[in-house]
Parts: structure tokens; C-alpha cells; sequence
């Protein structure tokens, strides 16, 4: 009998396989002011993180979430845009999947221990609003 009920054995992955994001879509709600991502990622031996952001027709961030130790492949998230900032037009929602590392380090003080972030994978989809 398998231990972890989440996770099949079938699911199991090697430590050196990379996570893939087989999907993202992003829809805003009906009020124009909440926007539904969804994001599906290919089985993994690690929990990875996602840096979640979405930036307007000129680039400009609007708003930003992060996720750690993600447990389950399939995922969603309602991002909230700033009041007075749900302007009509394209808009884009970037998924940026990575690990975290604990890194010791030698210092005059004593070792100091610092986290290593390290990029996996990224993804991005845009939707209109009207």
C-alpha cells in the first residue's frame, strides 16, 4: 500500500527529471476585477514554487503571487487587480516554476545559510479584457 494518498505510484518521478507546465489559462471573472489562472503541471519527485504575475498591454506588473511547495499538479488561483486598474485591453499572466536550495556560506561571524533559487520552467498565456 502506497503511503502518500495524493500522490500515485505511477506518479513517481526520478530526482532529475524536471517539472513541465502542460497548461495555463487565465479568464477574468464576470466582475473584471478578480482573474481565474489555472495551470497544469506533469508529475514531479519535488514540490516546486511558482512566481504567478500578470503585466498589462504595456508591460507594466499588476499584480503578483507567489506559491511554495506546490503538492498537486492541477492548480488555481483568483489574482485580485488594484482598484481603478481593470482597464480594457491584453493582458498577460507568466507562470515561472523553481526550486529553492539552502546554501551554507563561510563568513567572518560563522557560516551563514542563504536560500538558491534556481529557474525550472516558465509559461505564459494572455486573454482580452473588455
Amino acid at each position: 500500500m502506497f503511503d502518500n494518498q495524493s500522490i500515485q505510484p505511477d506518479q513517481i518521478l526520478p530526482e532529475d527529471q524536471e517539472t513541465d507546465i502542460l497548461e495555463i489559462t487565465a479568464e477574468p471573472y464576470p466582475d473584471k476585477r478578480r482573474i481565474k489562472v489555472l495551470f497544469r503541471l506533469s508529475s514531479f519527485a519535488s514540490a516546486p514554487n511558482a512566481s504567478i504575475t500578470l503585466t498589462n498591454e504595456d508591460n507594466q506588473l499588476m499584480v503578483s503571487a507567489n506559491m511554495v511547495n506546490i503538492i498537486n499538479p492541477e492548480n488555481e488561483i483568483t489574482l485580485h487587480l488594484p482598484k481603478n486598474k481593470n482597464q480594457p485591453g491584453e493582458y498577460s499572466v507568466t507562470l515561472e516554476l523553481f526550486s529553492l536550495a539552502e546554501e551554507e556560506t563561510g563568513a567572518e561571524d560563522g557560516p551563514k545559510v542563504t536560500l538558491k533559487q534556481t529557474n525550472i520552467k516558465s509559461s505564459s498565456c494572455s486573454f482580452t479584457l473588455q
